[in-house]
């Protein structure tokens, strides 16, 4: 797939697109929020989303062969006084080992790479034109995935993202890259 930048309807999208973010964040402004409290908002809603799709998917195909559906267990809701000074400070929360996170860190890894791809595929070929839309999508997905990232590698406290769902996700963007290579 070729982006088309030069086309003057591609422009039209992007206006459309930044329109659409710009206005929902105006209106979050305007109804008491910061734009730090929005951001978060948007990324724990992506997050949401892929997290939800996901096992959504996986029920729907487990009920469909005949297999059980997934149990959650219930976790402790006791907030420690650390914990809640990362949640006043707007820092996502990963601390305990769930399957909840293996979809939005594989995600996050897979938008990484993505990402680089473009990058080096632009270094290549000493244009950006044929990888412009490729390093936009992968580029937002990157920019929302950070408190992901941050979790995986920068922090050090109980609210990092645990090292088992870190690798799992690894070999699963791993295997999902493998996969695709050969379907496509």
């Amino acid at each position: 797939m070729v982006s088309q930048t030069s086309n003057p309807w591609f422009w039209v999208y992007v206006a459309l697109f930044l329109g659409a973010y710009g206005q929902e964040c105006l209106e979050y402004i305007l109804s008491g929020g910061s734009i730090q409290k929005w951001w978060n908002y948007q990324r724990a809603w992506m997050m949401r989303g892929i997290s939800g799709f996901t096992f959504g998917l996986v029920e729907f195909l487990l009920k469909s062969i005949g297999i059980s559906s997934f149990g959650f267990n219930v976790t402790s809701k006791v907030v420690e006084e650390e914990q809640s000074k990362r949640y006043q400070q707007g820092i996502f929360e990963f601390g305990v080992a769930s399957p909840i996170f293996l979809p939005i860190t594989t995600a996050a890894i897979i938008n990484l790479v993505a990402f680089l791809s473009c990058i080096a595929q632009a270094w290549k070929q000493r244009s950006i034109e044929d990888v412009f839309i490729q390093m936009l999508l992968a580029g937002f997905g990157v920019v929302n995935c950070w408190p992901v990232y941050e979790g995986m590698v920068l922090r050090t406290d109980e609210g990092k993202m645990p090292t088992k769902i870190t690798y799992i996700s690894i070999i699963l963007a791993w295997v999902l890259y493998l996969v695709s290579s050969f379907a496509l």
